[in-house]
């Protein structure tokens, strides 16, 4: 009787053990079909395929339990979930996933932007219940290379100048954020300070005014850059020479980064004596 029940015992470990085995490959099409499901519904998508132990760790270092993390939805809105260059490491009955993730927060009230999210992503997945389920998501805030981000902010304070000078409005104003808090303080031609809709006003009604295209040459140099995750402080020296006068401008600049590309959120430019 005693071997009967170790054999027995032996025949469901070997059972349990080749059925962790045989668990289905997790595919990247199911990655972004669950991708899909939390963009239309993540407080459903999350209580149904995350574990009870699910634990999920932000950017910022702060977790939260499953209760916690569901909680969120009852006052926000995920709008977007997309993964990139995602790889997937299967052992057994558990899987690791690990890419790029871009996902967006909107205030469920009005719809106002809360977040809007890059980063890198290592996820937990174990096949249990015939289900792949999540145990475990950590994201950590994805910084490019600084010579990366200098780079982009300087093409965007030059593209945002060659636009003006050729008088293309809506290209000049792609370069800066959509945002009620932009601003510009001018000390010279009067311009003084303008932000928000004003700023765009003032930005359009100029171009209007002048639809000339400005051959003048435009020379930036001195730039100090200093990147901070998604903020940017860059200030440099802008001289401009037309019919043989050059006017130099010393220019400061507050930029973030927003959908992976820098914008300008305010500017001041002060005209040299």
């Amino acid at each position: 009787m005693k071997k009967l029940i170790i054999t027995l015992l032996f025949f469901v470990a070997f059972i349990g053990l080749y059925a962790q085995k045989t668990a289905p490959k997790l595919t990247l099409e199911q990655v972004h079909q669950l991708n899909g499901d939390i963009e239309k519904k993540p407080a459903e998508t999350f209580q149904k395929y995350a574990t009870e132990g699910f634990v999920f760790t932000n950017g910022n270092g702060k977790s939260y339990n499953k209760t916690e993390l569901l909680s969120v939805y009852n006052y926000m809105i995920q709008d977007k979930h997309e993964t990139s260059e995602e790889k997937i490491q299967q052992i057994g009955n558990t899987a690791i996933i690990t890419g790029k993730i871009h996902q967006r927060f909107l205030q469920k009230a009005d719809r106002k932007l809360v977040n809007d999210y890059l980063g890198v992503f290592t996820y937990t997945f174990v096949y249990q219940n015939n289900n792949w389920m999540m145990a475990a998501a950590q994201h950590t805030n994805f910084i490019a290379p600084k010579t990366e981000d200098e780079t982009a902010i300087k093409s965007v304070l030059l593209g945002e100048t060659a636009a003006f000078k050729q008088s293309n409005e809506s290209k000049a104003l792609a370069y800066w954020l959509n945002a009620p808090y932009i601003s510009h303080y001018y000390t010279a031609a009067g311009l003084g300070y303008v932000r928000g809709e004003k700023l765009i006003t003032t930005y359009k009604n100029f171009l209007k005014d002048h639809p000339e295209i400005d051959n003048s040459a435009t020379d930036f140099h001195d730039y100090i850059i200093r990147v901070n995750g998604n903020a940017a402080w860059a200030t440099w020296i802008s001289e401009v020479t037309s019919n043989n006068k050059k006017v130099t401008v010393h220019r400061a600049s507050y930029l973030e980064k927003t959908n992976g590309e820098w914008k300008i959120a305010s500017m001041h430019s002060t005209e040299a004596k």
